[in-house]
């Protein structure tokens, strides 16, 4: 079967291009479906003077030399969540270096909106490195004069678990001739107009549940049997992960392929492996808390302990200052008591003697020996004395008045006491 000749007349002239749709796209802000259509009827009012341009990336590259633009948005409508363009205007050079990459996806530009200017469309871009929005669908391919087209998703039920996807025609195979970029119509038959196929080359399309991959691989086998009159064409893409960057990148994440794991081994994804990590850091967190409670509680147990202890000390420092007060008064009792035996001193002086020694404390011995070694007060016998002249004092009755002298004078001391009393009975 000879193989279908493709022309470049209308593609993508006039046709539907989906260049985005209603979201969220984080800090690039939130589109609703009223959002678009403010946009379609801002472009159909005249766009505010200004002319929207089909331009390569959003910084304007230019191809081979040639600076874009590369046509012009002709018409901007809504279907559902999607925004739709077509495009007039659009040169020949664009259209053959874009049919050589059907992967490649477009991207809307916006001015920015404020509450006294509607959305309003700047560009739209066809971005080769750039973020599309997820899920568009891809560029129109030309195939015919009929102006028929389709895009690298009609492929998606021809796809197998392994992500390998061949298609070939009825002819007999030969031997393989050469490679070239493959060319589609609408039916899904391959041919070999496009130009030769490069090496690693990545491009992008949609599987029948809507997901996006890489195409790694993608060729067309050209091949011709030694008369050259047979010929087999076979198409072969091999898919793999989606790329991802963010110039209008939803929020919600791509689907990635997993890598293959070794047989009998387990290969954890990067989400697997950092769960893993979220894990290990909870469990040390947890272990971090438990210790900070377990020396807090250690610390209070030390701190009650410490009370407990100063407690204790200031009981035993009070008991030990009682018992070497009342081993001072004690020892006091016992030098008075001696003086009184001796008749170096009488009853009556005990307080102030006793007194006395506990205030010198270790001197008190110095003062017991020297009243030890005075003169006696009073001599013991049974000798009768003479009566005692009428104005004669007891010294115990003295003793008595003294005291009340000093709670009536408060501050006067026991021997100015004494002489004020002993005057006072002088003059009566």
């Amino acid at each position: 079967m000879p193989t279908k000749q493709a022309t470049k007349t209308n593609f993508m002239e006039g046709k539907p291009v989906e260049v985005f749709r209603a979201g969220d796209y984080g800090s690039k802000g939130k589109y609703s479906e009223a959002d678009l259509d403010e946009a379609v009827k801002t472009f159909e009012s005249g766009n505010r003077g200004v002319t929207s341009r089909l331009v390569l990336d959003h910084d304007c590259k230019s191809i081979d030399g040639t600076p874009g633009p590369w046509g012009q948005v002709a018409k901007l409508w809504r279907e559902g969540t999607s925004l739709f363009a077509s495009f007039s205007q659009i040169p020949e050079q664009f259209i053959e270096w874009i049919a050589a990459r059907p992967y490649l996806k477009p991207s809307v530009e916006f001015y920015n909106r404020t509450k006294d200017t509607p959305l309003t469309l700047r560009n739209i871009a066809i971005v080769t490195e750039q973020e599309h929005v997820k899920g568009l669908a891809a560029l129109p391919v030309f195939n015919d004069d009929k102006g028929d087209y389709s895009t690298i998703s009609a492929f998606a039920d021809a796809m197998n678990t392994d992500g390998l996807m061949q298609q070939k025609a009825t002819q007999s195979n030969g031997t393989p001739k050469h490679f070239h970029r493959a060319v589609f119509d609408a039916s899904g038959n391959g041919s070999t107009q496009g130009p030769l196929v490069e090496d690693n080359l990545c491009r992008e399309w949609l599987d029948a549940s809507g997901h996006t991959h890489n195409i790694v691989s993608f060729a067309i086998q050209d091949t011709a049997g030694d008369d050259g009159s047979q010929h087999s064409h076979a198409l072969s893409i091999t898919t793999g992960a989606a790329e991802t960057n963010d110039y209008f990148a939803e929020t919600e994440k791509p689907e990635t392929a997993k890598p293959t794991p070794k047989e009998g081994e387990q290969m954890p994804t990067e989400v697997e492996k950092m769960q893993e990590q979220l894990t290990t850091q909870q469990t040390q967190l947890s272990e971090f808390r438990e210790t900070v409670d377990t020396l807090s509680a250690e610390n209070k147990t030390i701190a009650t302990e410490n009370a407990e202890l100063k407690k204790t000390l200031a009981t035993f420092a009070e008991g030990e200052k009682a018992r070497k007060e009342k081993e001072t008064k004690d020892s006091a009792a016992r030098m008075f008591g001696e003086l009184v035996k001796d008749g170096k001193a009488l009853p009556a002086q005990e307080e102030r003697l006793v007194g006395a020694f506990v205030a010198l404390g270790e001197g008190a011995q110095g003062l017991f020996e020297t009243l030890k070694a005075g003169p006696k007060k009073i001599e013991f016998g049974t000798r009768n004395l003479p009566d005692a002249p009428s104005d004669s004092t007891d010294e115990d009755d003295l003793d008595i008045e003294v005291k009340k002298f000093q709670e009536a004078h408060p501050g006067t001391s026991y021997h100015d006491a004494m002489i004020s009393v002993s005057s006072s009975k002088k003059t009566r």
